[in-house]
């Protein structure tokens, strides 16, 4: 009995040190993957002193100019994801981390107006005098304020799933929190959302099915099929996976994001009218976030804006079998913006003479 109680006790220590063993291998694992993230995003952009301050930002691509406004979590790395199949076709695609992002700080712009202008201070110091505008999620209201602030220097307006109702906190009663929410609660931190990335490359299907169930409406069976789609579609799934390496590490993105989150639970009367500037919504027809992403909200006031809605798709429309027409829509749409149709003003009669 006695032989077998010291087999047992040194069989758990043997154990316990395997398991100490093991967490501090995983310790030192996503230390040095952070490291060498964090090194990595700094090689692949540039910080420039605007008149607003500080704005970090990297360029991808030739030709006409597109400034793309992330949403949240992300940064540069998410602007150029999103911009990167356009400058495939022929566009420049300027790529800034709004303020609370990465190494932009939050000083440079605090509320979304005063983002649109360090973005065109950015602008200043790259001597870019017009752009076409791209801003996805908890970006558009910044390319919105851009496009309504310096009308001048808006060629086009592009809004990917664009946040146009007031959000309130994600709660019990809430089935599906906006993805900028559940990005930042749900990973737990830099180790998880490390171990996000580490599941996307290893096993994509459970993290892409779990954001899936939160992004859009669709029943377990359409969910299924989407899922599937984009697992044997690699284009589309290098995408995913890129775009769950751009909340990664958190930390670096976590006062922009917060920030984002403030500002969208009680956003300011917005003047849509005064837009100048061609305009295109891409939403989701199966958005689960369908009641902050209303798209009425702004062509009730700007009828002149043309809708796309990206079926079976949620936030992510750049996923799934309809992505590639909402992508060639945008193209398209940059490529050749419509023209603003102003209605005619109805003549006024000229007043009858007086009998004499």
């Amino acid at each position: 009995m006695m032989t077998l109680l010291r087999w047992l006790g040194r069989a758990l220590l043997a154990l316990l040190v395997l398991v100490l063993l093991g967490g501090i291998w995983v310790c030192w694992r996503f230390e040095q993957w952070k490291k060498e993230t964090i090194v990595a995003l700094d090689g692949g952009s540039k910080v420039v002193q605007t008149s607003a301050g500080a704005i970090e930002y990297t360029e991808i691509g030739s030709g006409p100019a597109v400034l793309v406004c992330h949403g949240a979590p992300g940064g540069y790395d998410q602007a150029a994801l999103i911009g990167a199949a356009l400058a495939k076709e022929g566009f420049r695609i300027i790529a800034p981390s709004r303020p609370g992002f990465l190494r932009t700080p939050l000083t440079t712009g605090l509320l979304f107006d005063d983002q649109a202008d360090a973005l065109a201070a950015l602008l200043d110091k790259l001597d870019v005098k017009k752009v076409s505008v791209l801003g996805f999620s908890t970006g558009a209201p910044v390319a919105v304020d851009f496009a309504i602030r310096h009308p001048d220097r808006t060629g086009a307006l592009v809004l990917l799933a664009p946040v146009t109702v007031p959000y309130q906190r994600w709660a019990p009663t809430e089935p599906r929190p906006l993805l900028s929410e559940a990005a930042l609660y749900q990973p737990t931190g830099d180790m998880g959302a490390w171990l996000f990335v580490e599941q996307a490359k290893r096993d994509p299907r459970w993290l892409l099915d779990g954001s899936l169930a939160i992004d859009t409406a669709l029943n377990e069976s359409a969910r299924r099929s989407l899922v599937d789609f984009v697992l044997h579609d690699p284009a589309q799934l290098a995408f995913f996976q890129s775009l769950v390496g751009t909340i990664a590490p958190l930390s670096p993105r976590e006062t922009g994001t917060r920030n984002d989150l403030l500002q969208i639970r009680v956003p300011p009367s917005v003047a849509y009218e005064k837009i100048q500037a061609p305009v295109l919504l891409v939403h989701g027809a199966a958005d689960g976030a369908a009641k902050w992403d209303d798209p009425k909200q702004i062509t009730d006031k700007l009828p002149f804006a043309k809708v796309v809605a990206v079926r079976d798709a949620g936030q992510l429309v750049w996923l799934g079998p309809n992505a590639a027409a909402a992508q060639q829509a945008v193209q398209d749409f940059l490529g050749n913006p419509p023209p603003i149709s102003t209605p005619t003003p109805t003549p006024t009669p000229s007043p009858t003479p007086a009998a004499s």
